[in-house]
């Protein structure tokens, strides 16, 4: 590509994205000033160019073409991208008929470096992927402490949206489809997701899909929401129409070039049709008992069974009582019975 068509794009139409720590914001949410949107294009084509002069000393590895630009110390790190990313490539391409474009550039920094690229605008963002450029860019400060599991999960899930975005026009993708995507693929585990979506369900806040299309909350609750609600859908998508079907529907996209007319190709039925079906099998019968139960604590919980027992005890002790009464009764009228036949 010439470089002022590349120039071009990226300052003006970037398309990018992003997996948050606890939450993530769009790249190129909201307005940036032109001149500080010219500066971070440069210095994000100058990365993938590997034209960054000015930049720290960097070292670069190339492997099952990925290049992966570093900084020095962390050549474990590169490494252990490099080990990662033919796997990752063979998975994308098993599951859905995708895969990342030649020569993808992974470019690992520190904290500064990471905020500077991405203009201040993904505060609790670890990464952030940028197709156009075939970049995708890591924070190795949020990594520090992780497991070689955390940097699999983190760059399987930025090479998820470039493949994505190599394989179809990302514009014809919604975004929760696009995140979705990238949540599934890159393996990660979450504690107990489905209890997470019934409590949004019993309190009718779950998202809908159409206001995740074109971007995500800022909001730390609403946008880890939005996250969870879009890799479960894409998994409920795999399990309802059997393996192969985001395979199917990203193949239709490809060849149609229009979202909702590949969606229904494979569901069968709008988006808004599965979803409303969907959120139905996530809320539960009694909605209340459901919250009610969930929201208690170790220690709540013993002290309502210990109410319990309380009460359970009063029962007893009033059935117990109510009984002698009986029986005195009883013993009472036998007793005057016997007098007045003595008598």
């Amino acid at each position: 590509m010439e470089f002022w068509e590349n120039l071009s794009w990226l300052a003006g139409v970037a398309q990018a994205s992003c997996l948050p720590r606890a939450t993530a914001n769009g790249f190129w949410a909201g307005k940036m000033p032109a001149l500080r949107r010219l500066s971070v294009a440069l210095s994000l084509f100058a990365i993938a160019t590997g034209s960054a002069s000015a930049q720290p000393p960097k070292a670069t590895l190339r492997s099952h073409g990925l290049v992966v630009t570093y900084p020095p110390g962390a050549d474990a790190v590169a490494l252990r991208a490099c080990d990662i990313a033919d796997a990752a490539r063979k998975d994308l391409d098993a599951k859905l008929g995708i895969v990342p474009p030649p020569e993808a550039t992974l470019y690992l920094c520190a904290r500064t470096e990471f905020d500077r690229l991405a203009a201040g605008r993904l505060p609790h963002a670890i990464a952030f992927a940028d197709s156009r450029a075939r970049l995708m860019v890591i924070d190795l400060n949020s990594l520090a402490g992780c497991s070689n599991n955390d940097l699999a999960i983190v760059f399987k899930h930025e090479l998820a949206h470039l493949a994505l975005d190599a394989a179809v026009r990302p514009w014809t993708c919604p975004r929760w489809f696009q995140e979705g995507i990238a949540e599934w693929v890159s393996g990660r585990l979450r504690l107990d997701p489905g209890d997470q979506l019934r409590t949004a369900a019993s309190l009718d806040a779950l998202l809908s899909l159409e206001s995740l299309s074109e971007s995500f909350p800022v909001a730390s609750d609403a946008l880890a929401l939005a996250y969870l609600e879009s890799e479960a859908f894409v998994g409920f998508l795999e399990q309802a129409f059997g393996p192969g079907a985001l395979r199917r529907i990203i193949a239709a996209l490809r060849a149609k070039g229009d979202f909702d007319a590949a969606f229904i190709s494979v569901a069968g039925q709008p988006v808004s049709e599965l979803e409303a079906r969907w959120q139905k099998t996530l809320k539960p019968r009694f909605p209340l008992l459901f919250l009610l139960v969930r929201s208690l604590t170790l220690f709540s919980a013993m002290a309502l069974l210990a109410v319990l027992a309380f009460i359970m005890m009063l029962m007893r002790r009033h059935a117990r009582m109510k009984r002698w009464r009986k029986e005195e009764a009883l013993e009472a009228a036998e007793d005057s019975e016997q007098e007045q036949q003595g008598s």
